[in-house]
């Protein structure tokens, strides 16, 4: 092992040499459950050659994508070495390092969709090659999402990730629907694909097909003078260094229009076989006798026709998005609709003494906010409909007092429903909801 790659593994954190488990004797644990423990990870680190613990010290305490990249090569040195079989001449390691530095470039301050970490997202970066050596040595380049697939679901499973990062790992590195799309023009196979792919992800068809975006633009973009190669790619992307914006060029926008807008269809005709009452019932609460309308049909067909009016953004200003965007917000309002934020079960107790309080993400540490949807179903996590506590604004007009303003998402950064404010929301505004049995936990019925 060469002495920059043993600083990676042993020193992965200068404040913190020691890899050594530590042990308390005082447990009441038996000797056959500890030594199987520690048995296991002393397998892990001798086939890898390091372990989870070292492997999440590199991505929290010293990430860079050289660093993860050294501390990988620990157990797929010769993959990394081996020619991609591509015109620039690259091997897999120098590839997936300008892959790795168009995410750092473009989208490490931007939340990932499906709310997915970050530091995972740059180890499915990291390996999304990784069994392309074993397709070309075989002699057909075309398996390697099969070797890849394999290889990556066997390293994800020793570190002990999820299984549903797994799956989300797998799913995403299983095909190129995109690219074939770019290429052949044929709509429908890809759409198809894609609805596969989120299938296998457990994902929500947007959402999965959402950060499919981000993957495919940090790999394809790899392939231009803006990712520090030859020009190939390049007529795909518009770069914009200043807002850290990486975008489709006009000519292939106008494709992913046509690809997103299949999509979106198929979201919607799925989600209405899923539950007929989507689009023809109101989702609404009520409290001491009144009715809280969350959503409504009129509402919508409001955001339906906002982003359709606005999905080519062509031509349009940042703040004219903005102002048409706010004129919609205040259009939900109007029909009674209530701004609504969910709270994770862990911090209930804790909203309930100080309310909302905004808070730096996973994705952004350093914006604290508050986000929430009107107009659409509560966002609950992971797909879980009692996942979380559903917090209400008690008087939908006093949105404007807490600079509640639309957020823009997808690839296309519109206003679909999802609303940020940088304010705090006092608990006396608001009425908690447990999704679980649509009790009321706040206010109580003698406050």
């Amino acid at each position: 092992m060469s002495a920059e790659h043993k600083k990676i593994v042993e020193n992965p954190d200068a404040e913190n040499n020691s890899e050594e488990i530590n042990i308390d004797t005082n447990q009441e644990i038996s000797n056959t459950q500890e030594e199987s423990k520690l048995q296991l990870i002393d397998t892990i680190k001798e086939k890898h050659h390091f372990n989870r613990q070292q492997l999440d010290k590199v991505l929290k305490n010293r990430y860079s994508p050289e660093n993860l990249i050294k501390l990988f090569e620990l157990s797929y040195q010769k993959e990394f070495n081996s020619s991609a079989d591509v015109t620039e001449g690259h091997t897999i390691k120098k590839h997936t390092l300008m892959v790795m530095n168009q995410f750092e470039k473009y989208f490490k301050d931007k939340e990932l969709p499906g709310n997915l970490n970050p530091n995972f997202f740059r180890v499915i970066l990291a390996l999304h090659d990784i069994g392309k050596p074993q397709a070309i040595s075989e002699g057909d380049k075309r398996n390697q999402h099969i070797h890849t697939e394999r290889m990556i679901k066997e390293f994800l499973s020793d570190m002990d990730f999820s299984e549903k990062e797994i799956k989300i790992a797998t799913a995403l590195i299983s095909k190129d629907p995109i690219g074939k799309y770019f290429k052949s023009g044929n709509l429908d196979r890809s759409k198809n694909e894609i609805i596969e792919m989120a299938q296998a992800a457990e994902m929500e068809l947007e959402e999965f097909y959402e950060l499919l975006i981000v993957f495919y633009k940090c790999d394809a973009s790899s392939y231009t003078r803006d990712a520090g190669g030859i020009a190939s790619l390049d007529e795909i992307f518009n770069f914009d260094h200043t807002n850290k914006e990486l975008d489709f060029s006009d000519d292939y926008l106008d494709k992913i229009d046509e690809l997103e807008d299949e999509i979106l269809e198929a979201a919607d005709e799925k989600a209405k076989s899923k539950n007929n009452k989507i689009e023809t019932k109101d989702i609404e609460y009520n409290y001491n006798g009144k009715t809280l309308q969350i959503t409504s049909a009129k509402t919508t067909e409001i955001l339906k026709t906002h982003y359709e009016d606005f999905k080519n953004t062509k031509g349009f200003a940042k703040q004219d998005l903005m102002n048409e965007a706010i004129y919609c917000l205040e259009e939900i309002i109007q029909e009674g609709i209530h701004p609504i934020f969910t709270i994770p079960r862990e911090y209930i107790d804790t909203t309930l003494k100080q309310g909302l309080i905004p808070r730096p993400s996973s994705h952004d540490k350093k914006i604290k906010a508050l986000v929430g949807t009107i107009g659409r179903a509560p966002y609950q996590g992971d797909q879980n409909t009692t996942d979380r506590y559903i917090a209400i604004l008690k008087n939908p007009q006093k949105f404007k007092d807490f600079n509640i303003k639309p957020r823009f998402t997808g690839p296309k950064n519109l206003f679909r429903g999802i609303i940020a404010t940088t304010n705090k929301i006092h608990i006396n505004e608001l009425i908690i909801i447990d999704s679980k049995d649509k009790s009321i936990i706040h206010p109580k019925t003698d406050q």
